[in-house]
């Protein structure tokens, strides 16, 4: 059974059934099928079989219709973190390959340039209600092909210095980076904090840095953190000064 499937299952056998509570509004089954269809024509309009869809936004009634309407229409829906930074979200899109972005307009305004083309929610509502639905299209590579694309947080960014955690009096523990140092470089501070504030989100950037000549790592090339954490304890002074939005 494919994702759509369910949805229109049960809007057959219990149309009026609610299917979503969203606040005071309460959709039934029979109008999210009849929404999923119609995101599914929108998105058909847009983009070719196997294509990639993204959407990116906090819970919503049409992040669920993009969650089955998507697959529908014979498309990858990308999910993306709405707590990444622009430049993270960027590096998502161009990795996907996405060839929509759909979502709420506070984040998707800065990403527009990132793709062939972007549909805010009210854009993406207007789309829809003047859509008619659509058939739905077998996923590429038949019923056991692709439906969503997601990315873990490892696989969102690019590779970064080791982080570790250590003691905090506020949080009992804080995140930590550990920056190898370029022969004849001198970074600061502030330096990395200005720089992680344009990469990162809020709740990935770290509140401390170490700057090193270089990693401990085991035989097979990983960094042994434990290490590290040992260095920074037996030498406190080593963190420094505490880096800007701690």
């Amino acid at each position: 059974m494919l994702l759509h499937e369910v949805v229109e299952g049960a809007a057959a056998a219990t149309p009026e059934s609610p299917a979503l509570l969203a606040g005071p509004a309460t959709t039934s089954f029979a109008d999210l099928a009849d929404e999923a269809a119609r995101l599914s024509a929108v998105v058909a309009a847009r983009t070719e079989p196997g294509d990639r869809v993204a959407f990116i936004g906090e819970n919503s009634p049409a992040w669920v219709s993009a969650y089955y309407g998507v697959p529908r229409a014979g498309r990858v829906l990308t999910f993306l973190n709405h707590r990444l930074a622009p430049a993270e979200l960027r590096r998502v899109l161009a990795t996907s390959g996405a060839r929509v972005l759909l979502g709420d307009r506070t984040y998707v305004a800065p990403l527009r340039d990132a793709v062939p083309a972007a549909l805010g929610l009210d854009e993406l509502a207007g789309a829809v209600a003047g859509t008619g639905p659509i058939a739905a299209t077998p996923p590429p590579g038949g019923r056991g092909g692709p439906a969503w694309l997601l990315f873990t947080s490892g696989t969102a960014g690019r590779p970064k210095a080791a982080v570790i955690g250590v003691p905090d009096p506020h949080w009992g523990e804080n995140v930590c980076v550990v920056v190898v140092v370029r022969p004849g470089a001198a970074p600061t501070g502030r330096e990395l904090s200005d720089l992680v504030a344009a990469e990162l989100g809020s709740f990935t950037r770290p509140r401390h840095v170490v700057f090193v000549e270089g990693l401990p790592r085991n035989a097979a090339g990983k960094v042994v953190k434990d290490e590290l954490r040992r260095l920074v304890a037996e030498h406190p002074e080593l963190l420094g000064e505490r880096l800007r939005g701690g």
